[in-house]
């Protein structure tokens, strides 16, 4: 006896609906695998290919392979989506780099104190080419004179978004209209003394002490992004904490970590998402920006505030340093022992996830161990 099914009153949409699910079933049976070579990703070398490693760390070269293929693929392309990309975690891209070290497929090369990579099956007369190209270029980056100058660029921007704010603040530059920024700025700091407290550690870039409610800032023009164990982040909350101020770091990039724990415990945060170069040397910053040089592809000219800047600081800080100030005096005292480094990382964190809820009690460190939150 044979079976026949009659179909009544049946929509396209189910036909759509049944190939869907098959083309799920598909995917998932058979993940996407993407490779590409020659001429599609000339600009990334002829034959590239990210693949993913075996063993326990694999899940973090397959992290590397999905953010490889989204940019390939021009995945990104709307500035939320590009953000996405960009907040990647980047010690995941470490962890992946060291991982292939350690199997011997990349290979690392120290010159000074600079660590170079380069993969282990490339030609000798590659490496060097490659190392007379990039390394001239570099050494200029990391000259003295050059620095300090690039830390001014994005200082005089700041200086120059308070000035439009009408705000009260302590520090600026005294000499801008007298010169170009081929040379230094005299910069004028603000005082280390503030209502009768005194900053122990050293002078803050900033103090915006507008309303009675101080906020201290300091302005980092890296290209390193600023995890909450670093040096910059200890001493900013060192010197803000002995003058009872609002901490406000303002840098190129601050991971997502850094954000949490500072805005958990009082503290304020602003990406610029650039590094500003001087206009005297923008030459030097369209040469960097090149993807087959250094591939800083965020770099730009000049010390002028945009107006991501502009209303931060002129609209936004006011505010804001006024709704942190309880929450920072909250932890000011664990803010201040641990950029004294009287007290470690992972006790400074343990502190502001437990004092704000995200940890519900102590327990004698059976909480997610704090290392993991670097």
């Amino acid at each position: 006896m044979g079976w026949k099914i009659r179909l009544q009153k049946v929509g396209p949409g189910v036909f759509f609906a049944l190939f869907g699910a098959v083309g799920l079933i598909v995917a998932l049976q058979r993940p996407l695998d993407i490779k590409m070579s020659g001429g599609p990703v000339k600009e990334y070398g002829a034959g590239y290919e990210v693949s993913s490693a075996t063993g326990q760390n694999s899940d973090v070269l397959e992290y590397v392979k999905a953010l490889t293929t989204a940019e390939r693929l021009g995945i990104g392309a709307h500035p939320v989506e590009n953000d996405a990309l960009l907040t990647a975690k980047p010690f995941v891209l470490t962890q992946a780099r060291r991982l292939l070290v350690g199997e011997g497929r990349v290979i690392e090369q120290r010159r000074g104190k600079t660590p170079w990579f380069h993969l282990s099956d490339a030609k000798p007369e590659l490496i060097a080419a490659r190392f007379a190209e990039l390394e001239p270029i570099y050494a200029v980056t990391q000259d003295g004179g050059f620095s300090v100058r690039l830390g001014q660029a994005l200082e005089i921007a700041v200086y120059k978004a308070l000035s439009r704010g009408g705000q009260v603040f302590l520090g600026g530059f005294s000499d801008l209209p007298a010169h170009d920024d081929s040379r230094l700025y005299k910069r004028i700091e603000p005082p280390r003394m503030l209502s009768g407290k005194t900053i122990e550690k050293g002078p803050l870039d900033y103090i915006v002490a507008q309303t009675g409610c101080a906020a201290g800032l300091e302005v980092k023009n890296y290209r390193t992004w600023l995890y909450p164990h670093s040096p910059e982040i200890r001493e900013l909350l060192w010197k803000c904490s002995d003058i009872d101020a609002v901490p406000v770091l303002i840098a190129r990039r601050i991971p997502f970590i850094t954000f949490r724990l500072l805005n958990l415990s009082g503290g304020i945060v602003h990406q610029t998402y650039n590094q500003l170069y001087p206009a005297a040397d923008a030459g030097l910053a369209q040469m960097v920006k090149q993807k087959n040089l250094l591939g800083y592809h965020d770099v730009r000219v000049g010390n002028e505030p945009d107006a991501r800047l502009l209303k931060f600081l002129c609209t936004d800080l006011p505010r804001l340093k006024e709704a942190a100030k309880p929450e920072f005096m909250k932890y000011r005292d664990v803010h201040l022992a641990y950029g004294k480094g009287k007290i470690e990382y992972r006790e400074w964190v343990r502190e502001i996830f437990i004092g704000s809820g995200v940890w519900a009690e102590r327990r004698g460190g059976e909480e997610t161990d704090p290392s993991g939150y670097m």
